[in-house]
């Protein structure tokens, strides 16, 4: 099994929160920026695949390796990703 990464984020070194730029914002992290952070985490193919399936404004939820990750899509605000550490 590999070891996990560390989360790093700025409310807490267990928790990361990666909001996305959405039209009209004028700040927000890059979509590439959310699939680095998945990769470097190692989260399964399943729950990207789930990521890339979600409607707007529906909350989806997923947990793998003592981590939970919520997530959301809305068209004006793009994609919210909380991922913490159980």
């Amino acid at each position: 099994m590999a070891s996990r990464t560390p989360l790093q984020g700025a409310a807490s070194p267990r928790a990361c929160t990666i909001d996305t730029k959405g039209p009209g914002e004028a700040t927000g992290a890059p979509v590439a920026g959310v699939k680095c952070v998945l990769e470097a985490l190692n989260v399964p193919d399943e729950i990207r695949s789930r990521m890339k399936l979600g409607t707007a404004s529906e909350q989806n939820s997923a947990s793998w390796e003592g981590r939970d990750l919520s997530w959301s899509y809305n068209p004006e605000t793009w994609f919210h990703l909380a991922i913490t550490d159980s």
